[in-house]
């Protein structure tokens, strides 16, 4: 039978207390070491072996200083058990920063106690261990994100504004807040939004943060700002759910519109005039056998170039400085847009030099070009005429089609060229239908509609120069011929077959390797 621990008065003594105060220490988490009072080990805890790698041997009986490598023997921890633990029988949160063998680096809190042996008199040391280098590295991370955030809102170039979402008091102002208002930071702080017009909301400001913490993100555009000497109009504001707080950017786009503004001009008065060139070159084709018609064209192309060359050049520099400028995604993407037609005006130019006996001014530059993603963007492009026009779009694009070696702006006006063509013999509920297809050497496209035809007597003449049928609209019959005339060039070929009632299906062949050199 087990033997009943001794008990005095219904307490422990002896043999028994040791065992529970044994078992005590050994569940604490923590490494954890007894000293007596000559600060030797009388007892470990099994996570300070686990914790340092040591062994048993080698811990008890050994002067605390000369555990391990001696890493323990530190000057203030000396002091702090030799002197002032013995006065004030404890102390807390003693850091040591160590590389310990095995290990690795570890910042090590140390609490003592010092208590006397119930049973033989004899003061003891309690002194308990906490690896808080996870903590230190985790606080010094949040130290330098804190850093690298404050460095980055204050040279952000936008307002910044931070706001209690509490009370809607502003925490917080960047500098460009600070120019823009002309208040100091101090005197923006403390403030509510309202109090600059930063932005204007139905009900109580609680209601504005229900409806943030909802969205995520909310956008008031066209405000009248209140700075310290003036009115600002034209101001883009933005909320964001910050946790705690909200931020406010605050975007001064007056400048943005004004430029916006002439480059709207500049477009007009470019259409205005390729409209009027278009009109001369109409009057002429009637009179003209081809000869002399690419002649006058090369003549006329190049009065054109010349006349085009500094509005466009204009917009083209406007385009840019906007697209620099703009913050907004869906604005930036029609700008982006835009650019790209202005780089095909460019082109369309130079093509009419081409096609009437010159030269290319320069080598078109090129590159491995996707025509999947050119097929797409030739769609987004038309997306406004199809849309109108009420036509179905359908495509089969072959992922492992290899990149064409070509110029991104001539591929783009071949396939331009063709779906236009394709929409004006098309009526709404009609289809056009756009594939691509990995050939042997190179890649094939098909474009199909489901149009009017092109009777048989007019098939041959459709990549003529000044070919065209439609009488009643603009349009000078160089679509097709430049179509051939790129495809050719890249020792591609283009093939057309059509029926009247059913539609028309046109197929290109382009090689990898891109224009032949003799032709290029």
């Amino acid at each position: 039978m087990r033997k009943k621990p001794k008990e005095h008065g219904g307490k422990l003594t002896g043999e028994p207390v040791r065992s529970y105060a044994d078992a005590i220490v050994n569940t604490v988490r923590e490494p954890f070491l007894v000293l007596d009072a000559d600060l030797k080990v009388i007892s470990a805890n099994s996570s300070f072996y686990r914790t340092f790698g040591v062994s048993v041997q080698e811990t008890l009986g050994t002067f605390i200083y000369d555990l391990g490598d001696r890493q323990w023997n530190i000057p203030k921890l000396r002091e702090l058990l030799e002197e002032i633990l013995p006065e004030k029988n404890s102390f807390n949160d003693f850091e040591v920063e160590h590389e310990f063998p095995g290990i690795g680096p570890r910042v090590i809190l140390l609490n003592a106690r010092q208590i006397v042996d119930p049973e033989f008199h004899q003061k003891l040391i309690l002194l308990a261990m906490e690896d808080v280098t996870a903590l230190r590295k985790t606080e010094h991370a949040l130290k330098d994100y804190e850093g690298r955030f404050q460095r980055l809102f204050d040279t952000a170039g936008d307002g910044l504004l931070l706001v209690n979402k509490e009370d809607g008091h502003i925490t917080d102002a960047n500098q460009a807040i600070v120019d823009l208002l002309g208040y100091s930071s101090e005197e923006i702080t403390g403030k509510r939004l309202k109090d600059f017009g930063i932005i204007r909301y139905e009900g109580s400001f609680q209601d504005l943060v229900r409806q943030l913490t909802k969205e995520g993100l909310m956008r008031f555009t066209d405000i009248e700002i209140t700075a310290k000497d003036r009115k600002i109009s034209d101001v883009d504001v933005y909320l964001v759910d910050k946790a705690s707080l909200i931020q406010c950017n605050v975007r001064d786009v007056t400048e943005r519109k004004k430029m916006l503004k002439q480059l709207l001009a500049y477009s007009e008065n470019l259409k205005f005039m390729v409209d009027e060139r278009t009109r001369e070159l109409d009057l002429t084709r009637g009179d003209l056998v081809t000869a002399s018609k690419l002649a006058a064209m090369g003549r006329m192309g190049a009065g054109i170039a010349h006349q085009l060359n500094s509005p466009l050049g204009g917009s083209l520099l406007l385009v840019d400085a906007l697209i620099d400028l703009c913050g907004d995604r869906q604005q930036k993407e029609i700008l982006v847009n835009l650019r790209h037609s202005l780089d095909n005006m460019h082109d369309i130019i130079e093509g009419m030099l081409s096609l009437a006996g010159g030269v290319w001014p320069g080598k078109p530059r090129t590159l491995q070009v996707d025509i999947n993603g050119i097929v797409r963007r030739v769609i987004e492009v038309a997306a406004g005429e199809i849309k109108a026009h009420g036509i179905v779009v359908e495509t089969d694009l072959d992922p492992s089609l290899q990149a064409v070696l070509a110029n991104i702006g001539e591929i783009d006006q071949i396939l331009l060229n063709i779906v236009h063509n394709a929409m004006d013999s098309m009526q709404e509920g009609d289809k056009l239908f756009i594939g691509s297809k990995a050939v042997p050497d190179g890649v094939e496209v098909q474009i199909r509609d489901t149009g009017k035809g092109i009777p048989p007597e007019n098939l041959d003449k459709i990549f003529e120069p000044f070919f065209t049928t439609r009488r009643e609209r603009r349009g000078v019959g160089l679509g097709l011929s430049i179509v051939h005339q790129i495809v050719e060039k890249y020792g591609g070929k283009v093939s057309v077959k059509s029926e009247v009632g059913r539609g028309t299906e046109f197929l290109i062949f382009l090689p990898l390797h891109g224009p032949p050199a003799s032709k290029s």
